[in-house]
């Protein structure tokens, strides 16, 4: 187990509103299909995200967090 923050660069919106809430857990939800990570618990914070993730070794790790990072979808939603 591991406990992961993503921070945001300063400028941009607060995470902790809907929209951007609502990307984060599809984004988290998709990464749980998945067979290289699982996401047990997070924590919105307005310019980060901490999360608790399950995965075998640090190689599934890094490409979940890889994968979840790509994924958020929060660059188009942004633009």
């Amino acid at each position: 187990m591991a406990h992961v923050t993503i921070k945001l660069k300063r400028g941009f919106r607060s995470l902790r509103k809907k929209e951007e809430m609502a990307v984060l857990r599809a984004a988290i939800a998709r990464v749980n299909q998945g067979e290289l990570v699982r996401i047990v618990e997070f924590s919105v914070m307005s310019n980060h995200v901490h999360l608790i993730v399950e995965a075998e070794n640090s190689g599934d790790l890094s490409k979940g967090m890889a994968s979840l990072n790509t994924g958020l979808g929060l660059n188009r939603l942004w633009d």
